[in-house]
């Protein structure tokens, strides 16, 4: 059986428009999801480097959009209390019925130079994960699913109390099938069926394949070849393989996932 397939957007950019083009071509192509990022700008550069926030781009997807699921990869919950968070999934999810995800992370120590830029709080993990329990909790049983990120073992256990699925983040193989172990295990102690879900890099231009198989973090083709490799996560419990492409802004993305990998993952 195929996974369902998503694909992440261009929002560190300056025109919107971009990220909708994208958006209405993978709502074209058949494809399962697309999903936005939640940042106040582009991590490693600087407060100037645009970053489109979060709320507005789930509204525009809602109405711009007609058959794609869509959703935050992830709504960080130390930067929102969450009645707010509910609030703006609550509105999104009656404009466009049965197609939002509400993916929630902790965040982590890579987000401290964003939140200190802005005056956020850069909370200890214990904070960290109180808020994205305390948020989880304020979001169910409100008719939309709901995701957890995170790697740690507190983390995975949220997900297994309180969500609807989990998402590891650009993880090898090995380290997958650990982290589906330990929720799978977690998950049965609370008598619940969590989705697994993965996500990760991937370069879809065919010419830039030599420079990015150099890096250990990014999917490279052929296309047969990625596809083995996200077979693997598949194997290993993905019921959902969220592809992050290098170039999100390339609008031919949705078509080359659709007609080049999904198939072979089927």
């Amino acid at each position: 059986m195929r996974p369902q397939i998503g694909l992440t957007l261009p929002t560190f950019v300056d025109d919107p428009d971009v990220l909708v083009a994208v958006a209405r071509a993978a709502d074209a192509s058949g494809i399962d999801a697309v999903f936005t990022y939640d940042h106040l700008y582009r991590i490693a550069s600087d407060a100037d480097a645009p970053s489109l926030a979060l709320e507005p781009v789930l509204g525009t997807l809602a109405v711009e959009t007609e058959r794609v699921r869509f959703g935050s990869f992830m709504a960080r919950a130390t930067i929102r209390p969450p009645a707010v968070l509910r609030s703006v999934f609550d509105t999104v999810a009656r404009v466009a019925p049965g197609r939002l995800i509400a993916g929630v992370g902790a965040g982590d120590a890579l987000s401290d130079p964003e939140n200190e830029m802005f005056g956020l709080p850069t909370d200890e993990p214990a904070a960290r994960l109180a808020a994205l329990a305390a948020t989880v909790e304020a979001l169910a049983g409100r008719g939309y699913p709901i995701w957890v990120g995170g790697r740690s073992d507190r983390v995975i256990g949220v997900a297994a109390a309180l969500a609807d699925g989990w998402n590891a983040w650009n993880v090898d193989q090995d380290e997958f099938t650990t982290g589906v172990a330990r929720l799978r295990a977690a998950a049965q102690r609370e008598e619940r069926a969590v989705a697994v879900t993965w996500g990760g890099l991937v370069e879809l231009r065919e010419s830039r394949w030599p420079e990015a198989a150099e890096r250990d973090d990014v999917l490279v083709g052929p296309f047969d070849a990625m596809a083995e490799r996200l077979r693997a996560f598949v194997d290993a419990g993905a019921q959902w393989i969220v592809l992050a492409p290098i170039a999100p802004a390339d609008r031919d993305n949705a078509a080359v996932v659709a007609e080049a990998i999904a198939p072979a993952l089927g």
